[in-house]
């Protein structure tokens, strides 16, 4: 029911004006997944699976350089909630899968909340920015091919919107 973890990679800063990314820096975050509430659909069969409720806390922190190389550095921390409703479908839709696999297939959608907070460093002034619009939504979708292995992809939507995938 509760999952800590820890992240490690890289971020860029992307200037929307000049179509560019600034030079990569390092990003971590820790965090919980925890779940909230769930039912299992037993009948009928085409639907049987799992209707959740799940919530994951974040805490992550980026940093960039400019990309006009004039040596400016953007930093800021996002401390995020959110919240999806999760359909679990437990059919073996793969090839790749073994018997074992207990779910293929997760689709999520529900409300999301993010605080940034951060600091432009420009020779040698420093001037603070936050988000535009703390509450936002998100959905998506995981496959699993095996029982350990995904890919999916989610969209987050706040005052922009934001495709990953995994």
């Amino acid at each position: 029911w509760l999952t800590p973890f820890v992240t490690l990679g890289s971020s860029f800063l992307q200037d929307s004006d000049a179509d560019e990314n600034g030079d990569a820096k390092f990003k971590w975050s820790v965090g919980l997944n925890f779940n909230v509430w769930h039912y299992d659909i037993v009948s009928p069969d085409f639907l049987s699976g799992r209707l959740s409720i799940e919530s994951m806390l974040e805490y992550a922190s980026y940093s960039s350089e400019s990309v006009n190389g004039d040596g400016t550095t953007v930093d800021w921390s996002d401390f995020s909630l959110v919240v999806p409703f999760c359909y679990e479908m437990f059919e073996d839709l793969s090839p790749l899968a073994d018997k074992s696999l207990r779910k293929s297939l997760n689709l999520y959608v529900g409300p999301a909340l993010s605080v940034i907070d951060g600091t432009v460093q420009s020779g040698g002034a420093e001037e603070g920015f936050s988000e535009d619009q703390r509450f936002g939504f998100i959905g998506g979708a995981d496959i699993f091919l095996a029982e350990k292995v995904s890919i999916g992809a989610h969209v987050l939507v706040f005052d922009q919107t934001t495709v990953t995938g995994s």
